[in-house]
């Protein structure tokens, strides 16, 4: 069962279920996160009579459910596998394969970019913002995964003496609604899997029960950096990051986004 079937049948379960109550305290809800504004929310209570009529007007309103043959959804995989001055980072083409079969999967044609530069990145970026196939998309998705530091993702030339970073601040600001009318009021959804400073944190862990009982599996010669950050910024944002301020530590080898 394809995505976009599910998210049909799921619509169908909200309209059917869904109690005035509960309604009328989701549209509060959304009008307080500027969501919809007073005037929408209004017409979803005027125009309809019944609870099953405002929640499928609701629904309709918020997302419109597009036909596949109709969507040209895009997203982009940038991952920095090779550095000059930084440790390699171990097990990530693993990490492309599976995030790029499960993105095709959703409907989304992926392109993938390797080992940038911070300035490649933002060039990558720009370019893919300003694609047209956005027009007839209803969200796109943008996946980071690299070394990084606090607010920041590492470019491939990166050192102490001479950084080469990307401000997260940046791919906002490439995406945001005054730039990329194409894009406005869709979803972006915005995955990075960085490191986000420099200090060492004294917990090892698996997500493999069998592996968390034995503690030699898990010394730290068989760990790496990793990690991801949570931001909700500018309107239709959605961004994850893998791990809390300063540092996150995954098991070698493993694949995160199983």
């Amino acid at each position: 069962m394809d995505a976009e079937k599910k998210l049909k049948e799921k619509r169908k379960l909200f309209v059917q279920s869904v109690s005035e109550d509960t309604l009328r305290n989701l549209l509060d809800y959304l009008l307080s996160e500027k969501v919809l504004n007073q005037e929408e929310v209004e017409i979803l209570k005027k125009k309809n009579y019944t609870t099953m009529d405002k929640a499928r007007d609701l629904m309709d309103f918020i997302y419109v459910i597009k036909e596949k043959r109709e969507r040209t959804c895009l997203a982009l995989i940038i991952c920095n596998i090779e550095f000059e001055h930084l440790s390699r980072r171990n097990g990530a083409e693993h990490n492309i394969i599976g995030l790029k079969g499960l993105l095709e999967d959703l409907g989304y044609s992926v392109n993938v970019e390797k080992n940038l530069t911070a300035t490649e990145v933002e060039s990558k970026l720009v370019a893919f913002a300003a694609r047209s196939e956005h027009k007839s998309s209803d969200s796109t998705f943008l996946v980071f995964m690299s070394h990084g530091l606090l607010h920041k993702l590492v470019g491939i030339k990166h050192s102490d003496n001479k950084p080469d970073v990307l401000f997260y601040d940046t791919i906002f600001q490439i995406f945001n609604n005054p730039k990329r009318t194409h894009l406005r009021d869709k979803p972006k959804v915005i995955t990075i899997q960085a490191c986000r400073g420099e200090l060492c944190r004294e917990a090892w862990v698996n997500d493999s029960p069998a592996s968390s009982s034995n503690s030699s599996s898990q010394s730290p010669k068989n760990l790496q950096n990793d990690g991801v950050h949570k931001t909700h910024v500018e309107k239709d944002f959605v961004a994850f990051c893998s791990s809390p301020p300063r540092m996150c530590l995954s098991f070698a080898g493993k694949d995160l986004w199983e």
